[in-house]
């Protein structure tokens, strides 16, 4: 027998038939065993297990967003954490592998963890697509040329975005549309209506829009470096792989050649039947099987300090993007001695980010605390540059702003101290923006992350000499951080808006075109251009930006309530639309 959770049966009652009934028992709630993440533990669960019932392993789904049951290191049997968005948790996921006996992740998450030093990973395919809810629909016509449904955020999903920009420019001759916020029968009628449906995976992963489509009867062209695609699907049999070099050719290429379309088409329904959800799930599970097999070790967590296991669990809290991050916190604070210098540090980080959102005056209250934690964190720890770091973001947004600049110069002066090494990247804030997304990026790509520190501090001093209305010397500061880092839209952007604001147009606008070619979509950027192009006379540049923001307009939603505005400009360039 094997446990498999945490999951929502009541809302997910499918999932029960994903999983042998006389072998796997589920956990969460309305499952076989209650369970709630954000509040029991390991040995909650253990009680709940029949007596004489001889568990062989336990499968445990999304620990980057579930949290690390306490406990489970522990386990008398081996615990397997299956984890798929890694990309976005990606520190969280490195510290929780030491918890569990073996790591299931996809391919491209299995090789950098392996590459990092983390040697207990497995890749396996995960997802899969449920066959009553994706089939060809034959009655319907093929009404687009090419469809993108999925997430639109040119944050997360930078490369992707570039793509899309690409495909939607092809709108001039092709009938081109993106969709988000789709499901359903809508969604299985669009990728019917599709000729070609366009995917970019986020890590390099098969996501579920590969198995989607594959059984749904469009031609799906996938990014040529996804290298786990390539072990299932061969190019121009079961799917197209394009790059830079060729994506706009083989557009074109297949949409003019039908028969070559719908015969890859038909080889990828050949083999749809063997990517189901129910397939995938039995894979993972014979993979659980096989890897136990081979022997059980207690997993390094076992031998942690209740304080080191502790620091772990928060640091996954801290960084989940899921409600519960409150409740998984406050289950781990308690194990940390009030005594010393972390108690205090992660309790005023708590503080600062629950204050996001918050209106006045509770909002300030609430920095407040965050303040006199890290003052004492500070006491207990004079080097902590981090605790530095965020003492001067939360004085800053208490207005008190000559202090915050010189606790932001401070801090970028320090070199990082031993103790604060686990913690050295829990700078405020924590969401998912550009400073994880390039943090990220670079243990990914392995990139030094030298000066990431320095230039996230040259940026906080920067916002504070904005506040000041010191405007050169915040522009400086920015300047001096965007010498440090990869390509930072948020930051081009400051830069641009500052030099805007002191009359020097033309680093503006070389400010903003290096931001929207950062994020193709920043609506923001996109409306501040026309007016500098126009007053520097740049009217082809003028004319090919409106143009370019009008055929968009056509495929992207949120472009739509600006058409009118772009193509008054492009009047004004003289050219009409």
């Amino acid at each position: 027998m094997f446990l498999a959770g945490p999951f929502n049966l009541e809302q997910h009652p499918i999932l029960r038939d994903y999983f042998p009934r006389d072998e796997g028992i589920l956990f969460g709630k309305g499952a076989d065993l209650n369970f709630d993440f954000k509040s029991d533990t390991f040995e909650d669960l253990r009680k709940q297990i029949a007596p004489g019932t001889a568990i062989d392993f336990l499968l445990y789904f999304n620990p980057e967003f579930n949290g690390i049951p306490i406990g489970i290191e522990r386990a008398s049997f081996p615990a397997i954490a299956v984890v798929s968005d890694w990309s976005v948790n990606l520190e969280s996921v490195l510290r929780l592998s030491h918890f569990f006996f073996r790591v299931f992740i996809d391919l491209a998450g299995a090789r950098l963890m392996k590459r990092l030093g983390y040697p207990n990973v497995d890749d396996i395919l995960l997802y899969g697509y449920e066959p009553s809810a994706f089939h060809v629909m034959p009655e319907v016509e093929k009404k687009y040329d090419v469809t993108f449904v999925g997430n639109l955020s040119d944050i997360i999903h930078q490369k992707r975005s570039r793509f899309l920009k690409r495909l939607g420019l092809l709108g001039k001759k092709h009938r081109i549309k993106f969709f988000t916020g789709v499901h359903g029968p809508e969604y299985l009628r669009i990728l019917n209506e599709s000729k070609i449906t366009f995917n970019h995976s986020i890590r390099g992963e098969m996501n579920m829009r590969c198995y989607e489509a594959l059984a749904s009867g469009s031609l799906l062209f996938i990014e040529a470096e996804n290298e786990q695609a390539k072990r299932h699907f061969t190019d121009k049999v079961h799917c197209v792989y394009y790059d830079d070099t060729n994506f706009e050719a083989l557009i074109g290429h297949y949409l003019e050649n039908e028969s070559e379309r719908e015969s890859i088409v038909q080889h990828m329904l050949s083999i749809a039947g063997g990517f189901t959800t129910a397939e995938m799930n039995r894979q993972i599970v014979e993979k659980a099987r096989q890897q136990v097999a081979l022997g059980f070790s207690a997993p390094p967590a076992a031998a942690w300090s209740e304080t080191r296991k502790a620091r772990s669990r928060i640091f996954q809290a801290l960084h989940t993007s899921e409600p519960p991050r409150s409740e998984l916190f406050s289950q781990s604070i308690v194990s940390l001695d009030e005594r010393g210098w972390e108690h205090p540090f992660f309790s005023g980080l708590y503080f600062l980010e629950y204050s996001d959102g918050l209106a006045s005056p509770v909002c300030e209250q609430w920095v407040e605390r965050a303040l006199a934690q890290f003052r004492l964190s500070l006491d207990r720890l004079p080097s902590g540059r981090v605790a530095r770091f965020n003492l001067a973001f939360s004085l800053l947004k208490l207005g008190k702003v000559d202090e915050a600049i010189s606790e932001f110069q401070n801090a970028a002066q320090m070199p990082l101290d031993s103790e604060e090494k686990e913690n050295e990247w829990l700078c405020y804030p924590l969401y998912y923006g550009s400073w994880r997304l390039e943090k990220e990026e670079r243990l990914r790509e392995n990139l030094p992350l030298d000066n990431l520190f320095k230039a996230r501090c040259l940026e906080g001093e920067g916002d504070a000499w904005s506040v000041a209305g010191n405007l050169p010397a915040a522009k400086a500061c920015f300047e001096k951080a965007d010498a440090l880092r990869l390509p930072s839209w948020e930051l081009l952007r400051k830069i641009g808006v500052l030099a805007e604001r002191l009359q020097q147009p033309a680093g503006a606008v070389k400010a903003f075109e290096r931001a929207l070619e950062a994020r193709p979509f920043y609506i923001e950027v996109w409306r501040a251009l026309p007016k500098l192009y126009f007053a520097l006379g740049e009217k082809e540049k003028l004319s090919a930006l409106c143009d370019q923001f009008v055929v968009l307009s056509e495929v992207f939603q949120p472009f739509e309530a600006l058409r009118e505005e772009f193509e008054d400009w492009l009047s004004l360039s003289g050219k009409s639309g």
